[in-house]
């Protein structure tokens, strides 16, 4: 498949996050802009996901002789040169003709995970060949009945993919976006879609947990909200979770990513790793989140924009951009690794008062 072209006006090296944006406003068509910018209803909870890091400020320490931060962790006993990953986004094919392939060999580059959407533009061999060895996770969207399953998780398994993600707030199609009218478009993953669209999950934990037998890869559950589903993920035997409400997508007005995660962290009790998808945007974000107990924060629509613009180059920019802002603000707030940030890292508005007087 052929490299994604270049848009006017990205160059080599750093590039602002919202130049990227910028550029795909006037440079994508009106159906993939609203696709991957758009959101349920008035968008509240989409802006949320975005306003809620406001409301917390880092609390810095000094005097601690730190000459170099060091952001990698571990999770599922692999080490990443950062607590960033690639979130599930589907048709990134509309994006660039590359799609998943550029953005696995990104990841791959930057020494992240990519979770591949079960609404790939690219073929897990295609995309197991553009980049093997990068960490990939396959994404699934549970189908009825859930032995549809099986075969994507077998692909998974042949393929070296090293996780299952498991989107479970998926039970209707976004009632913003027209299947018929507006996947009318090159690289669409048509069948892919036809199969989820036909086949709409409504289903149990026990659905959950059998497919969880299914497989020795471990599973993660995306789209937890609460602290008790996240209980609920333990008890059926889930090897991590992702708090995440969807970008918005699929229901306006639901609370942030970011004032549902501390909760849920809590309430895991650090039983399973907890993962963070909402907003992520800047350094500071991805700090705010670790401090409230992610293990790791997963970015979406940046990469999205990314890919459109400058391809592979792009979604590189971007992963190096994040990480880069996160090592600044580690290192003028005096963390010197990412077990160093903790919650009294970080403080809500609505505590300052309460703590200062």
């Amino acid at each position: 498949m052929a490299s994604c072209k270049s848009k006017a006006g990205v160059q080599l090296g750093l590039v602002p996050l919202k130049h990227y944006e910028n550029l795909c406003k006037e440079t994508m068509s009106k159906t993939v802009w609203w696709f991957v910018s758009g959101a349920d209803e008035e968008q509240q909870t989409h802006q949320s996901n975005l306003t809620s890091f406001s409301n917390y400020l880092i609390k810095p320490r000094f005097l601690r002789s730190i000459k170099q931060v060091d952001t990698s962790v571990i999770v599922f006993g692999t080490k990443f040169s950062s607590p960033i990953g690639v979130a599930p986004m589907g048709c990134l094919g509309w994006a660039c003709q590359d799609g998943d392939c550029a953005v696995a060999r990104a990841a791959q580059a930057n020494k992240v995970p990519f979770v591949v959407s079960q609404l790939s533009s690219n073929t897990t061999a295609d995309v197991t060949k553009a980049a093997p060895d990068s960490t990939r996770w396959q994404h699934m969207q549970m189908l009825n009945p859930a032995s549809l399953n099986l075969d994507g998780i077998r692909e998974a398994e042949c393929r070296g993919y090293s996780g299952i993600v498991l989107t479970i707030d998926t039970s209707e199609i976004h009632r913003w976006f027209s299947v018929e009218e507006d996947f009318n478009h090159p690289n669409t993953p048509t069948e892919a879609l036809k199969l989820l669209a036909n086949h709409m999950w409504h289903g149990s934990w026990h659905d959950v947990q059998w497919l969880k037998s299914q497989t020795n890869l471990p599973v993660i559950l995306k789209g937890i909200m609460t602290p008790e589903d996240a209980l609920l993920a333990v008890q059926y035997g889930m090897d991590g979770i992702i708090v995440s409400n969807h970008g918005g997508r699929q229901l306006d007005g639901v609370m942030s990513s970011l004032d549902a995660l501390g909760d849920i962290v809590r309430a895991v009790d650090g039983k399973i790793p907890v993962f963070f998808d909402g907003g992520i945007r800047k350094g500071r974000d991805i700090f705010t989140a670790l401090s409230l107990g992610a293990k790791m924060v997963f970015v979406g629509r940046p990469v999205f924009m990314a890919l459109h613009c400058n391809g592979q180059i792009g979604v590189q920019n971007v992963l190096q951009l994040l990480k880069k802002d996160l090592e600044f603000v580690m290192k003028t707030s005096g963390h010197e690794n990412i077990s160093d940030i903790t919650n009294s890292s970080t403080i809500h508005v609505s505590k300052l008062h309460t703590t200062l007087g």
